[in-house]
């Protein structure tokens, strides 16, 4: 069997050839964007729909070699969701030894991009969390889901493996506070705040304030009692860990005269609990530390950019600028983000020459038609027929000879051209394009965060345009008294029982 499923994935392989650069196609980047989305929406380990994971594995197998990485990616995914976690675990093998792949989405461009398509490593953690899960091995599970971070569905395995589904957890906790049960609930909104469920963080503090009112150390209770133990190591090696419960009353230091009349005298003070019969008093020693809330802040302004855009800034409006237009020119000019360029053809011209001739053609008083440079129709050798003649070429006529300071052109008196004029016309020869510009400035108005203040002990109010953070600091612990000391909001205690006991003459 193991053999077959091998055989098909290296089939599947071999189709897709050799994995090529990572330039992204239109293709390979709407399959991208389509995980990335499924990742990112994916809400709870319930509602395990498969379709649009197998439309997704589908795209990429599309693609060819350009979405081979993406297609093993996506289909151990795939397989998991089916239960098939013997072929997840062989394709996710295939996916570690590629380590350029691996690289591929580690780099800083793609994981702005898709930022809930995690690295190989992290599903890595989750497919061998989702086979411990699987096997009943929950510290397993638990441990490799905490090393996926935020990636898929683990935060909701997490909570789920932990004792049910959030809501459960949820509903749990605000029972046992509406019932008085600080100390559960505490723990249990601890918990839920670590995933950032709702507004379990605000019932948190709300807990810590009640059990500090009461004498409880809230991180004792997260602590457990090894923490409770190392508390008591740092005071002195003689004392136990103190308890989180003050004493209801103050008990007044005995005297130091036995109950009976014996000699004797009172051993010192000890937090040993005395063993046998002997005669013995107790009294309650207490100590304090003061707790200190402090604040932070940012605040929200409106920022103007020009060709600029801001990450992590709530993008407000944007509009477009424009320059005056520049010149036409020959010379091309090509569009950009920040310059709007248009065209036209126009005509491309040619200044040509053109020679003009005229003559005026008659019959002379010797019967010959002739030609002259003037009306001869005056002229005593003039018989009949006269009129002018015009002709324009491009090219000039031969000059051949004169007569009375005219030139004569190009043949014999008879059809002779007189009287040259050199004139020049427009020819249009072809057409070109030309170009011209103006600059294109992008305007945006962005909601942005100031960075945070430090930190102080001023308290902060927050409103919509100011965000708040507080937490709280807590200085060393006084020295041990038999004065009553009460808790309060800004008061934490610790108390310790001690003994001595009769030692008889």
């Amino acid at each position: 069997m193991q053999k077959k499923i091998l055989a098909l994935i290296i089939s599947v392989l071999l189709a897709f050839g050799s994995l090529c650069a990572f330039a992204e196609s239109d293709g390979l980047e709407a399959a991208l964007s389509r995980l990335d989305s499924y990742l990112t929406v994916y809400d709870s380990v319930e509602e395990n729909d498969l379709s649009d994971l197998e439309s997704i594995v589908g795209e990429f197998t599309k693609l060819g070699s350009s979405g081979k990485g993406f297609y093993l990616y996506a289909n151990t995914l795939l397989q998991l969701g089916k239960g098939d976690f013997r072929v997840a675990s062989i394709v996710r093998k295939t996916l570690e030894n590629d380590k350029e792949f691996a690289l591929r989405l580690n780099e800083k461009e793609f994981k702005e991009k898709y930022p809930s398509i995690f690295g190989v490593d992290e599903l890595s953690h989750y497919v061998d969390g989702r086979i411990a899960e699987n096997n009943g091995d929950i510290a397993e599970a638990e441990k490799c889901y905490a090393l996926c971070g935020s990636f898929f569905d683990t935060m909701y395995r997490l909570i789920s493996l932990s004792g049910g589904s959030s809501e459960e957890i949820y509903g749990r906790a605000i029972r046992l506070f509406t019932d008085g049960k600080y100390e559960e609930a505490y723990r249990l909104f601890n918990e839920l705040a670590g995933y950032q469920y709702s507004d379990s963080s605000e019932f948190l503090k709300m807990c810590g304030e009640i059990l500090i009112d009461k004498g409880i150390d809230p991180e004792q209770l997260i602590k457990g009692s090894a923490g409770q133990e190392d508390t008591a190591k740092n005071e002195t090696a003689e004392e136990p860990a103190p308890t989180n419960k003050p004493a209801p009353t103050n008990k007044p230091a005995p005297t130091s005269k036995p109950a009976d009349k014996k000699s004797g005298h009172w051993s010192a003070w000890s937090t040993a609990k005395p063993s046998g019969n002997a005669k013995t008093e107790t009294k309650t020693q207490y100590r304090s530390r003061n707790i200190t809330t402090q604040y932070r802040y940012r605040t929200l302004s409106r920022k103007t950019t020009k060709n600029q855009e801001l990450k992590d800034a709530k993008l407000v409006s944007t509009k477009k600028e424009y320059g005056t237009w520049s010149a036409w020119s020959d010379n091309k000019v090509s569009k950009t983000d920040t310059r709007d360029v248009e065209t036209r053809k126009v005509d491309v011209t040619e200044q040509v020459k053109q020679y003009s001739y005229s003559r005026y053609v008659y019959i002379n008083k010797q019967g010959n038609k002739t030609s002259s440079p003037v009306d001869q129709s005056e002229s005593s050798n003039y018989l009949r027929g006269g009129k002018w003649e015009y002709t324009t070429v491009d090219s000039p006529k031969k000059a051949v000879g004169t007569w009375k300071n005219y030139t004569i052109y190009d043949s014999n008196s008879s059809n002779a051209w007189w009287n040259e004029k050199v004139t020049t016309k427009t020819v249009v020869t072809g057409s070109k394009t030309q170009y011209r510009y103006r600059s294109v400035t992008v305007v945006r108005e962005y909601d942005v965060w100031s960075d945070w203040s430090a930190w102080q002990n001023k308290a902060v109010n927050s409103s919509s345009n100011t965000q708040v953070e507080t937490r709280t600091t807590n200085d060393s612990w006084g020295k041990w008294t038999d004065e009553v000391i009460k808790a309060s909001a800004t008061v934490q205690i610790q108390t310790r029982t001690l003994y001595r006991y009769w030692i008889a003459d």
